[in-house]
């Protein structure tokens, strides 16, 4: 008996849910409504107590009014459909522009006075609101609005929220269209203060005065095996059919501007928001760093978890540093693995030809000097660890989140 009466009381609390949610999903009185809606039990009430025509015309015209401001709108967005387009890569906390592409195939009748309301529960810092004035039938309306998010990592947005007011603005109708898109968020561009590098051989080679486009002054060093993103020019004929495996000559212009960065992204459990503010902004600077790199023409690989060990070879162009962006973008803390498992991962030529930066997002003596002690001292590595001063005076954004760090780490 017990269960036959909890049945019966969850099947009435699913109706009751059912009937809550649909009532929810009518058209909603706006101020104006409501004004309107007090007022016809007054006309009814005054044309009942007398014989006056007019009272009662009046009365006939406003609960027509109701009705019509209650239906239409219902009919004004039933059949509209919506496609997002999107860019396929953006940098979080960068505003971008988002194109919804409003539909009215099938409808006898152009839509008028749509408004969207983009991610209502999504990602974006806020929701993507815009207006189309008019949807017809044979021509898909566009409305653009500007957003942004603030975390990386591959974004999912999900639905759409339509509402119109049309005809009299008396009643507001809302829906939802789900319209699924996907965006991959890359880490935040930060601004650097002074020189990154300051002091190594990397940093007097690479001045303003350098020009990157001179070319045949280079000297030669020595010849290895062939990697992706070498130049086919530089493929040395000879070597390559002696040796059966294509093979490049490698050039001192190219050795002093070959960076790999090793980023430690390990994060204990239970770790607090302070720690995991750390760890973003040691993703940031590293992504801020591979871009100036980058438009420097350099040769740039990545050491990481991510959280297995991910090593991006060393590389530059376009498409390179999209795939260096994309594994810092979906880039996962670990708990376990630290830079010196990184620093033993890399050969030892990626010491010998190329400039170390180790970066951390909090410094730490005994992981670094074991990181040190694996690394061959053929050249001596850039060590950052953002929590530093130093660091916090060079590396920052528009709007900085780590002011005061020491003052909140102090109440911590």
């Amino acid at each position: 008996m017990r269960a036959d009466d909890e049945r019966r009381l969850i099947a009435v609390k699913g109706k009751l849910i059912g009937f809550w949610g649909w009532l929810r999903s009518l058209p909603r009185p706006r101020p104006p409504g409501w004004g309107l809606l007090g007022t016809l039990p007054v006309l009814l009430a005054l044309s009942d107590l007398s014989t006056n025509r007019p009272l009662f015309l009046l009365f006939s015209l406003a609960l027509a009014t109701v009705l019509l401001s209650f239906v239409l709108p219902i009919l004004n967005l039933k059949g509209i459909r919506v496609e997002r387009v999107v860019p396929p890569h953006i940098h979080s906390h960068e505003w971008f522009t988002v194109c919804a592409v409003l539909l009215a195939g099938g409808r006898r009748r152009d839509a008028f006075g749509v408004a969207i309301r983009d991610g209502p529960e999504g990602p974006y810092d806020r929701p993507g609101t815009g207006l189309a004035l008019s949807v017809a039938r044979d021509a898909p309306a566009m409305v653009r609005y500007r957003v942004r998010t603030k975390q990386r990592g591959l974004i999912r947005i999900g639905e759409v929220e339509l509402s119109t007011r049309v005809p009299f603005g008396l009643f507001e109708f809302k829906c939802v269209v789900p319209v699924e898109s996907e965006i991959l968020v890359y880490p935040r561009i930060g601004v650097f203060r002074d020189e990154p590098l300051p002091g190594s051989r990397f940093s007097r080679l690479m001045t303003a005065t350098e020009t990157v486009n001179d070319k045949g002054q280079e000297e030669f060093r020595n010849l290895r095996e062939y990697r992706p993103g070498d130049n086919p020019r530089l493929i040395a004929w000879r070597a390559t059919a002696k040796r059966g495996e294509l093979m490049v000559k490698e050039l001192e212009d190219d050795l002093t501007k070959r960076v790999s960065i090793f980023i430690e992204t390990r994060l204990e459990p239970g770790a607090r928001h302070l720690d995991r503010l750390r760890l973003e902004r040691t993703i940031s600077f590293a992504t801020t760093l591979i871009q100036r790199l980058a438009r420097r023409r350099c040769w740039i690989g990545i050491y990481l978890f991510t959280p297995k060990l991910t090593h991006v070879h060393a590389g530059r162009g376009g498409r390179h540093l999209d795939r260096v962006m994309r594994s810092l973008a979906l880039l996962t803390p670990t708990e376990d693995g630290g830079l010196q498992d990184l620093v033993a991962y890399a050969s030892e030529d990626t010491f010998r030809t190329s400039l170390p930066v180790l970066l951390m997002p909090r410094l730490d003596d005994e992981r670094l000097r074991l990181a040190l002690h694996r690394m061959p001292g053929r050249r001596p590595p850039v060590v950052f660890h953002t929590d530093g001063a130093w660091e916090r005076s060079v590396f920052g954004y528009q709007s900085d989140p780590f002011r005061g760090i020491a003052a909140g780490e102090a109440s911590e």
